[in-house]
């Protein structure tokens, strides 16, 4: 009953009298208006055109008289040499029969004339490029006798598009030879087919050696032979490939009685459909063609027509039948209309969403089939801006596309001058070789972000997606002149201030400024939304340290904070001097100095934060990042730093060389740097505390922060940590006077604290899976650097997917398995989940909920799409299960 585009979680639904599988799977059967019997096609019997034609026919639209020739009669009959066998004619005889019963019409009948459209109908709903119909049942001798000579016309350019087809599939003749002609006469003026015709006919008879049929009942033969065998054309199967639709299922054939139309005056053929593409709400809008003749006219201004409104009629009753938004092609005939065909319609994201609402307003699907429609990775279309359609576009280069959405802004090349210029009411991108965490308020002041170098899992990304801007990183073609203050993009030079726009959400560079398209976070979205949390069995967190992010992640819908970066929290100019003075001093005394000026700053950091998340839970992660990332580069900011300790800028910059690491991530980081400076961890988890303490007695709460120790390899380092959490937490206390509730937790990023889960989780409140660094560790490949050759492993078919997008389930996912398998023996009450950048992956979801963690965490404008992605993956985790 379902079908599933390639590639995407879109689902289209047939009617749900499908389900229960076609009455009838080998035979040719016949349906349509007045037919013999209203079938019910399985697609994977007849495929998907035609099942959806019967389907149609069944709800009681107007749809021709047709037989449907199933794919298992067409693959055994059509012989490796594309001979029909006699059976197989047979059977189409038969059908045709019926046809003419129905429509008291003779096939090669000179007077009334049965004239057929012979079309492919592919298991797969995409289609395939094969020949898209060929008409059948026009004589010389019929066309002859017609009276009208617009119908006259018409039935000479069927005639003569029939013999081209047949000569070039079947014969092999080259249509070069039809085309030449047919410009020939396009040269001289508007097409007469009258007398193209018999020039076609000469064609096909000479270079066929006289074998074209001239009959009708041969060529229809014929014809289903030319469509079967078209689909495995070499052009087709390229186009195939190239579009990844492949082959799946074959491809039945399709007969249909081919209505003509009667009065040139009337509307004679077009398309029609009654929901807006865009914004999926009800709008009625279309096309039809007089005598099918170009140009197109707007079928809107005719809905007060009896004709038109039978067409509404008919598209509303197959709306809400199917379920499914699309335009319906129609013909008109004796002032009546037929559908002769259905195309989905090109719904946009935000659309696919107020319909599937819709619909179960309507009572067409369930709130179950409404959250398995949507693909949860497309709601980012909705969550951040875009680029205008249709705009004129001036491309420069491409790169990785590591964070959503369109800005357009004036270069800058530092994260100074990106704060700098954006007080000034700028909009600005910056551009950069790579950013570091020092950059993070300039990349804040930005409305994009563009760096050359980097992965999906860069520094540039994570903060770009974890702050909603659009993000390319590794851009190819990109030169920088610091000293002219000039970037090169492809050869083409810009002075900082030029305007460039950004397409995060493709990894496309443009020149200039461009229109956007605003985000939005419609109702009907907060309602799907609404359902999938009834559904869902995680808990989806989110990764913020500030209360403004927060805010915007509890209006996303985030349950809590699964990861509170505080390293985020040190970048702000005050605190970054501090922190440079607390890692660089010698004097025991500047150092504790240094510490009592950030004590008050990060306590109202916490205050602040919790004020946002009251009793919602929070996850506060110790600092992580190795101490060199706090330290200057240029040479001024060594030299000002120096002169506030009073030691010599030589001997600074020799100090700062000797912190650096040949593999700082790898180096004194996480709870490493935290058993070395008991002091920090100590200051930090006591502002924690204070703040809870605070925030708590004032609203009259009891919040339970969640103290989490990273980069934990060893048990004893963990049990290290937790003693001096335990400490701060009664010396705190006793101070004040109050009872803290908290955890402590471990992030797990290394194998080693893998395989030795047990013994952590022994001591452990929960395990939080850090699958970045987790990543990193276990394939031993670096995130910043594998850009280099992980796009050539995926074109290659080594990997099928970049392991830092979604996780590589056969190894990572294999040891996130084994940790919280052995956690959750030794602890029951142990909670488990991830806090990386997987978090808003949904084939990660997938992934979690198939182990069942209980949490998944990412950035703020990812919550979305968590939450939908769990549910559906709650609701497959069911199904496979429910036995």
């Amino acid at each position: 009953g379902t079908m599933t585009y390639a590639g995407s979680y879109s689902r289209f639904f047939l009617p749900s009298f499908l389900n229960s599988g076609a009455e009838v799977s080998d035979e040719v059967v016949g349906f349509g208006h007045g037919g013999s019997r209203a079938a019910r096609l399985d697609i994977d019997s007849y495929g998907s055109k035609a099942a959806r034609l019967a389907a149609m026919a069944h709800c009681g639209l107007s749809v021709p008289p047709s037989i449907a020739l199933p794919i298992s009669a067409c693959r055994k009959a059509l012989t490796e040499d594309g001979e029909v066998s006699v059976s197989f004619q047979v059977d189409i005889s038969r059908g045709v029969r019926g046809l003419q019963r129905t429509t008291h019409q003779w096939l090669g009948d000179k007077d009334d004339p049965l004239i057929l459209a012979v079309r492919l109908s592919p298991a797969h709903p995409q289609g395939g490029l094969g020949v898209p119909v060929i008409t059948v049942g026009w004589t010389e001798e019929a066309i002859d006798l017609l009276e009208d000579e617009n119908q006259k016309e018409a039935a000479c350019r069927d005639l003569a598009h029939t013999l081209r087809e047949l000569s070039s599939h079947i014969f092999n003749v080259d249509e070069f030879l039809f085309d030449e002609k047919l410009e020939e006469a396009e040269e001289e003026g508007p097409v007469v087919w009258r007398e193209l015709y018999p020039i076609y006919r000469e064609i096909a008879v000479r270079e066929t050696e006289g074998k074209i049929p001239l009959s009708p009942s041969e060529q229809l033969i014929l014809a289903v032979r030319a469509v079967w065998q078209s689909w495995y054309k070499p052009r087709a199967q390229t186009y195939r490939q190239l579009y990844e639709i492949g082959d799946a299922g074959g491809i039945g054939v399709l007969i249909q009685v081919n209505v003509p139309w009667e009065d040139a005056d009337e509307v004679s053929s077009g398309w029609i459909a009654i929901r807006c593409d865009k914004s999926g709400e009800r709008k009625v809008h279309g096309e039809y063609f007089l005598n099918g003749e170009a140009p197109a006219k707007d079928l809107s201004k005719m809905t007060r027509k009896a004709i038109v409104k039978d067409l509404i009629a008919q598209a509303e009753t197959w709306e809400t039948r199917s379920a499914r938004a699309e335009r319906l092609d129609f013909i008109i005939s004796d002032k009546k209309a037929f559908v002769i065909d259905g195309t989905p319609l090109s719904l946009t994201t935000a659309a696919e969403v107020t319909f599937a609402v819709e619909m179960v307003e309507a009572g067409a699907i369930s709130k179950e089939d409404a959250v398995r429609r949507i693909n949860p990775a497309k709601l980012i279309d909705i969550l951040h801006a875009s680029l205008d359609r249709g705009q004129e576009k001036r491309l420069l280069s491409t790169g990785l596309a590591a964070s959503p959405g369109a800005a357009t802004g004036r270069i800058v090349f530092s994260a100074s001058s990106a704060e700098a210029l954006k007080s000034k009411g700028w909009d600005v991108i910056l551009v950069c070789s790579e950013t570091s965490p020092e950059d993070i308020r300039g990349m804040q002041s930005s409305s994009a972000i563009v760096t050359s170098k980097g992965g999906l899992t860069s520094h540039a990304a994570v903060i770009a997606r974890g702050t909603g801007k659009p993000c390319i990183v590794s851009v190819s073609g990109v030169k920088f002149d610091a000293e002219g203050k000039r970037v090169e993009i492809e050869g083409r030079s810009f002075a900082e201030g030029d305007h460039l726009t950004v397409d995060g959400s493709e990894g496309a560079i443009y020149e200039g400024k461009l229109a956007l398209s605003p985000s939005e976070m419609s109702g009907d979205l907060s309602t799907l939304l609404s359902w999938a949390d009834d559904f869902r069995r995680m808990k989806v967190l989110t990764n913020v340290e500030s209360p403004n992010d927060a805010a915007l992640a509890i209006r996303f819908g985030a349950e809590g904070i699964g990861l509170c970066r505080t390293e985020h929290m040190m970048f702000e100019p005050q605190r970054l001097s501090s922190m440079r003075r607390i890692i660089m001093a010698n004097d025991q005394s500047i150092r504790e100095s240094e510490v009592e000026r950030l004590v008050p700053l990060l306590r109202e950091d916490f205050i602040n934060l919790f004020e946002v998340m009251l009793d919602r839970p929070v996850t506060i992660r110790l600092f992580d990042p190795p101490l060199h990332e706090f330290l200057p580069k240029e040479h001024a900011d060594i030299a000002n730093l120096a002169s506030n300790l009073g030691i010599d800028a030589t001997d600074l910059a020799f100090n700062i060389d000797e912190l650096s690491e040949t593999n700082p991530m790898l180096g004194n980081r996480g709870c490493r740097l935290l058993i070395c400076n008991p002091e920090l961890a100590k200051t930090l988890v006591q502002v924690v505390f204070e703040a809870t303490i605070e925030v708590s007695r004032r609203h009259e709460i009891d919040i339970k922060p969640e103290i989490m120790v990273p980069l934990v390899a060893m048990s004893r380092e963990f049990i290290a940590i937790s003693r001096l959490i335990d400490d701060a937490a009664q010396t705190v206390e006793h101070e004040l006077d109050f009872t803290l509730h908290y955890k402590v937790g471990s992030m797990i990023e290394l194998p080693r604290a893998a395989v030795i889960a047990e013994r952590i989780a022994a001591e452990a409140d929960f395990f939080s899976f850090g699958t970045n660094d987790l990543t990193q560790t276990t394939f031993g490949i670096s995130r910043d650097d594998a850009v280099a050759f992980l796009t050539t492993y995926e074109k290659l078919g080594l990997m099928e997917h970049d392991p830092f997008v979604t996780i590589d389930e056969d190894g990572v996912g294999a040891v996130i398995e084994l940790a919280t398998v052995r956690g959750r023996e030794a602890n029951p009450n142990l909670e488990v989940g991830i806090c990386g950048e997987h978090g808003g992956d949904p084939d990660s979801i997938h992934f979690c909920e198939n182990l069942q963690l209980d949490y998944v965490s990412c950035s703020p404008f990812r919550i979305p799409i968590a939450r939908l992605a769990a549910a559906q993956a709650t609701l497959d985790y069911r199904d496979r299960n429910r036995n």
